[in-house]
């Protein structure tokens, strides 16, 4: 712990060890900023067993404040819509929670780091303390030419989410709250633009998401299963919901299929696996393209990625995309959309990105790329594409970001948060 150590009350809804997604952001970032701050963590009740009992020894120098609304209050919590209303109804009460501990003690910063989500403001904002606020996605949006295309209901679905990102810049509560933050950091350029539009101009850009060494050396030795058989062996590893666009990566392989031998393994469930599974065999591929569900573990997803020639990632809007850094700190190459955060991970060293152009142009872009990776010519080394993940996307670098941040809004934040914080509770 060194001298400038401050006192950092941070808000993770997400928190628990061994899983990705959410939950594993919010618990990296809290274990490499607790090696630098003294910190208060309030998260929900339902992550105090896993987190307790990790066995990590950092785990008990951090303050963890376990809080769940009651039970009678939130028993309509079911499916999708349900979560994110639970969400909401979390964070008035633990703003509510904050203050309570703002009356015993002293606080440098508040920080809300998940959910990752700009479109849901932060309580914290109105705690009249400097506040940080991410990083957070949510602006990112799929490209205007491959829109067209899309099945209505996906559009819909798009279409919903753009008109509640609208509606935020309706109440006035909610702009106050984005614009008392001392600093927001945005995952990508597109919601840095979303948030800007809504009048926040102490924003900049930092990935919402890392690695660690011990990942990719724990892991090396999985490199060793990989196959040289002269089949491409390409893998996806996300859930099958619209927007990851797996569709693009089936119909990509097609469109080569009659040129190299390819193989594509879907890992993963969700509710387009059906109509994935009836393309495939519309494109005469269904011999080529493995639906191999949800594997056991995260081990066994690792080795299924190890051991293939490159992750395929054709997502049309996401604002990092985890499984392309682990993919990289595994040694495999990505090929991906050259948009959002996948955008953001891979370069040239690293992988293949694909501009995006209307349907016809992006399929056959990703094909291209596939056939390139198969030539073996500009085939990217094991040795750059960990380098890329743990030389930019390290947790330690993130954390070492965001504590700088902290110190440089300390001298200048409160006044301006004692403001916003007054224009918000109007």
């Amino acid at each position: 712990m060194r001298k400038e150590a401050l006192k950092v009350l941070i808000s993770a809804y997400a928190c628990e060890p061994g899983k990705g997604s959410e939950p594993g952001v919010g618990w990296s970032l809290v274990k490499e900023l607790s090696k630098d701050h003294h910190l208060v963590v309030i998260t929900r009740a339902n992550n105090q067993a896993t987190i307790e009992g990790a066995g990590e020894s950092w785990v008990g120098g951090v303050e963890w404040i376990f809080y769940d609304p009651p039970k009678w209050a939130v028993f309509w919590k079911k499916g999708g819509r349900g979560v994110q209303l639970y969400y909401i109804l979390w964070q008035i009460l633990v703003a509510r929670l904050a203050k309570g501990l703002l009356g015993e003690r002293s606080f440098d910063v508040a920080h809300h780091v998940t959910f990752g989500r700009y479109w849901i403001p932060s309580g914290l904002a109105s705690l009249g303390i400097p506040f940080v606020f991410g990083p957070v996605g949510g602006g990112e949006f799929t490209p205007e030419d491959l829109v067209e295309n899309r099945k209505f209901r996906d559009r819909l679905a798009d279409f919903a989410k753009a008109t509640i990102q609208k509606s935020v810049a309706w109440f006035p509560m909610c702009r106050g709250l984005y614009r008392s933050a001392a600093w927001t950091f945005a995952a990508t350029a597109q919601t840095e633009n979303k948030l800007r539009a809504l009048g926040v101009t102490n924003v900049s850009t930092l990935p919402q998401s890392g690695i660690d060494e011990e990942f990719a050396y724990s892991h090396e030795h999985l490199r060793s299963a990989k196959k040289d058989d002269g089949t491409l062996r390409l893998v996806t590893a996300c859930r099958l919901i619209h927007w990851k666009a797996i569709d693009l990566a089936i119909a990509a392989v097609a469109r080569i299929s009659d040129e190299i031998d390819v193989r594509l393994d879907i890992l993963q469930v969700g509710p387009e696996r059906k109509g994935l599974e009836a393309l495939a065999v519309s494109l005469g591929v269904q011999d080529r393209v493995h639906f191999l569900g949800r594997l056991p573990s995260l081990e066994d997803v690792y080795a299924k990625i190890a051991g293939s020639d490159a992750l395929v990632h054709p997502a049309v809007h996401e604002a990092f995309g985890q499984a392309c850094l682990e993919a990289l700190a595994l040694g495999v190459p990505v090929i991906c959309l050259d948009w959002a955060g996948p955008g953001i991970i891979v370069n040239d060293a690293s992988g293949f990105k694909v501009v995006p152009g209307n349907r016809d142009e992006t399929i056959g872009r990703l094909g291209d790329a596939m056939k390139r990776l198969a030539g073996g010519s500009t085939r990217p080394s094991a040795e750059s594409c960990v380098e890329r993940a743990l030389e930019e996307f390290s947790w330690a670098k993130l954390a070492d970001e965001i504590s700088k941040k902290y110190r440089d809004i300390l001298p200048n934040s409160i006044e301006r948060g004692e403001e916003a914080g007054r224009e918000a509770s109007q």
